[in-house]
């Protein structure tokens, strides 16, 4: 696919990138990013997000975000359930911010600052992930 390929889809339907990565064209014209995946016999699509809209996913986009589904797969991680477990588990990022919200009075500005940079920026790939499912490595 390229950006111009999609940019030219107008026929409902569903088109793919590959190993796993669709964009379905609804009736209305509308397109959306997905995912599918099998695990333990188990189907699933995960929606990846539209292209147009408020926050876009462009194809380039959704080939990042399905490369996370795919590593995630790789270290015998279920993206569907991640998602779920995200859904009523905070993020790291969440947690991160409330531990320096709860730590800031004991702290000077300069500590504050270095946590910040280490948890929010230097561990930026965690921030999304439900913090139950962070370990160590």
């Amino acid at each position: 696919m390229t950006d111009a390929k999609i940019k030219g889809l107008s026929k409902p339907g569903v088109y793919a990138d590959g190993a796993g990565l669709y964009i379905r064209v609804h009736p209305g014209g509308s397109k959306s990013w997905f995912f599918i995946y099998r695990r333990k016999g188990i189907r699933r699509e995960i929606g990846l997000g539209g292209l147009a809209g408020t926050a876009p996913v462009t194809l380039a986009i959704a080939r990042r975000k399905a490369d996370d589904m795919r590593d995630m797969l790789a270290n015998d991680r279920d993206p569907f359930a991640a998602r779920q477990a995200a859904k009523t588990t905070p993020t790291f990022a969440k947690v991160a911010e409330q531990l320096i919200e709860a730590k800031r009075k004991e702290w000077t500005p300069k500590t504050e600052q270095e946590w910040r940079v280490h948890l929010l920026e230097h561990a930026s790939k965690l921030g999304n992930l439900a913090v139950d499912i962070v370990g160590t490595e």
